[in-house]
C-alpha cells in the first residue's frame, strides 16, 4: 500500500500480507498523514512499515496493530520511520514478533505502551523508548500473537499501559473494549 497525501489504514482486523521482498505500507514523500489501527502487517523479506523521508513532515498514528514476520534479507528494521518529528505522532500499544529487527526512527520519535520481541537486530533504534517489552512476554504462536492470560503476563504488561495525548485507544485489534482493568495492557491485544 502506497500513500499519497493520506493513509488511513483502519479497517476493523485489517490483514496485510505484502509479496515477498516488498514493503506492506510504503507513507513517504507524498504522504502527510498515517493512521494505521488495528491491523496486521507482514511483510516477509522487507519492510512491514516506511514513513518519512528525511526533511519531510509527516503525522503518523501506529495502533492495536502486530507487525509478525517481517524484514530480513538486508532489512536492519522491518518498521521504519523517518521525516520531521511531530509531537503528535505515536507508535503505541502494538505487537511486533518474529521479524529480524524492530522499529527504528530518525529523531526521538515515541515507541511506547507495545511488546517488541525480534529475533534479531534493534528492538528500538533512535527512537525515545517508554514502556516496551523486549523479551519474555508469553504470546500464542503464529501470525496472531495474542497475549497468554499467564502470571508472567499479567505481572509485566496486564494494565500497565500510560494514556498520554495521541496515544487513548478504546479498542483492541479484535474490537475489544480497553481497558477492561484498571489500565490497557500492552501490545495490540487487551487480555483482562
Amino acid at each position: 500500500i502506497v500513500g499519497t497525501h493520506w493513509l488511513w489504514v483502519t479497517r476493523y482486523r485489517s490483514i496485510i500480507t505484502s509479496p515477498p521482498l516488498q514493503r506492506g505500507i510504503n507513507a513517504d514523500v507524498d504522504c502527510a498523514v498515517l493512521n494505521i489501527d488495528r491491523s496486521r502487517i507482514k511483510s516477509p523479506g522487507s519492510y512491514a512499515i516506511g514513513v518519512g523521508a528525511a526533511g519531510v513532515p509527516v503525522l503518523y498514528r501506529i495502533v492495536n496493530t502486530a507487525i509478525v514476520g517481517s524484514g530480513g534479507l538486508g532489512t536492519t528494521n522491518p518498521i521504519q520511520i523517518g521525516g520531521l518529528v511531530n509531537s503528535m505522532s505515536v507508535f503505541s500499544y502494538n505487537t511486533v514478533v518474529g521479524t529480524n529487527g524492530g522499529v527504528e526512527c530518525v529523531g526521538l520519535l515515541p515507541v511506547s505502551d507495545s511488546i517488541i520481541q525480534v529475533t534479531g537486530g534493534d528492538v528500538v533504534k533512535g527512537c525515545t523508548m517508554a514502556r516496551v517489552a523486549s523479551s519474555g512476554i508469553d504470546l500464542q504462536a503464529g501470525d496472531e500473537p495474542k497475549l497468554l492470560d499467564t502470571p508472567n503476563n499479567i505481572q509485566k504488561v496486564v494494565d500497565q499501559g500510560q494514556p498520554t495525548v495521541g496515544n487513548v485507544v478504546t479498542y483492541d485489534y479484535y474490537g475489544t473494549k480497553r481497558p477492561l482493568g484498571a489500565k490497557a495492557d500492552w501490545g495490540y491485544h487487551e487480555l483482562k
